[in-house]
């Protein structure tokens, strides 16, 4: 899915890390290389590229401002260590001229670079792996999205309004996630600012990163499907006959940690994701559920839907239900939306060029390196840090 997130999200990157070639102006260069955008008409030619690879309508949501509905987009396209290579988990070394770039991913990332003595001396201690750099944030500062996805049945199947049902035949219809419009909110200040607060155990200034108005919190995504079915286990049938609204929480202020289950390389690490853990995520999440959930209250929505599915022993959810009843809606049906990132954060881990602090030829490009969320879908970023490291890079070796 191609979403930029806002550009506050970005300077607070930039603000954390010290180096404005990491905020929305410092990366929209690289946005727009990795982007071929088809409606030229309808955005700002100066913030895309063309040649690369009661909520208001937003039409274009990728211009640093995401809050609104707004059409669905996706991307398509037919003493220092000094390290001169790396030893595979079978013995082999791998010798390089240059440096070694790790880009294994937020989970893997950690995990490599812990086993290769860089991280917490306890824990790397508890796994009898000699260290080489005391590095004590490497693994933290983990987060990822989750979303919580409701299930509704619609009143007349026969419409064709939902994935599964046999008028859908067209071939567009078999291109990417049934969906056509994606909504991002901002949390009232007024519920967000005490949430904080009690997280905190302190007052919390107006001027706080988190609490400014176009900042996205929640995405509200719209499906005409019920692809989520396999992680709640409801079984729905995949018949047109159900439709999805999924809430995701964009800018998690909960950190979870990646740590070792043994000092043997193929092993899974132990992923300690701590979703739903602040007052501010879960004041969050609700807002956003509850403002779908009013959607489908409207006579409008009561048009299309018949009831929720939900797991058994659950009752269903309205807009008026406790934040006790919601709080178990998520624990039971929350799960990543596989954006996972923050495990080798800039300005803890790696510097501002993606060097790992403390040894030298040593670079990490993935998402782990993200120093805070970005309230969007983490392809578009993601192609915006590697074009950049490619520039950094080209640029020293030609020095």
């Amino acid at each position: 899915m191609s979403t930029r997130g806002g550009a506050d999200d970005y300077n607070l990157w930039a603000k954390l890390v010290g180096d404005s070639k990491w905020s929305y102006e410092g990366l929209l260069p690289y946005f727009c290389k990795s982007e071929t955008h088809h409606d030229i008409k309808s955005v700002d030619s100066e913030k895309h590229g063309f040649d690369g690879t009661g909520l208001p309508f937003d039409q274009d949501p990728n211009a640093g401002n995401p809050i609104g509905v707004a059409p669905y987009t996706e991307n398509w396209r037919d003493g220092k260590q000094q390290p001169a290579g790396a030893e595979l988990g079978n013995g082999q070394t791998i010798i390089v001229s240059r440096e070694v770039i790790v880009s294994y991913g937020a989970i893997r990332t950690p995990q490599l670079l812990i086993l290769s003595g860089i991280g917490p001396a306890a824990e790397l201690a508890k796994h009898g792996v000699k260290q080489t750099v005391d590095s004590p944030e490497v693994s933290l500062n983990f987060h990822d999205h989750i979303a919580v996805s409701q299930f509704y049945k619609i009143k007349h199947p026969e419409k064709g309004l939902s994935a599964g049902s046999p008028q859908w035949t067209g071939p567009i219809y078999l291109l990417g996630i049934p969906a056509d419009i994606v909504i991002t909110v901002s949390v009232p200040r007024e519920i967000l600012q005490p949430a904080m607060e009690k997280d905190e155990g302190q007052k919390v200034s107006d001027g706080d990163p988190h609490l400014q108005p176009i900042r996205g919190h929640i995405e509200i995504l719209p499906l005409c499907a019920n692809p989520e079915s396999p992680l709640t286990d409801l079984n729905t049938p995949f018949d047109g006959i159900v439709i999805t609204s999924g809430t995701l929480l964009l800018l998690p202020t909960s950190r979870g940690c990646i740590n070792l289950a043994s000092a043997d390389p193929p092993a899974v690490p132990l992923i300690d994701r701590n979703y739903y853990d602040t007052e501010a995520d879960r004041v969050a999440v609700r807002h956003g559920m509850r403002l779908s959930m009013r959607a489908f209250e409207t006579l409008d929505g009561q048009a299309i839907v018949d009831h929720e599915i939900v797991p058994p022993g659950y009752n269903s959810l309205t807009s008026a239900s406790s934040d006790a009843e919601i709080d178990a809606h998520v624990k039971r049906k929350a799960a990543t939306w596989f954006h996972p990132a923050g495990s080798a954060a800039m300005g803890k881990v790696v510097d501002t060029d993606l060097k790992v602090f403390g040894v030298e030829r040593l670079r990490v490009v993935d998402a782990s390196v993200l120093p805070c969320p970005i309230g969007a879908h983490y392809q578009v970023v993601t192609y915006a840090v590697a074009e950049q490291a490619a520039e950094i890079i080209t640029r020293e070796c030609s020095s």
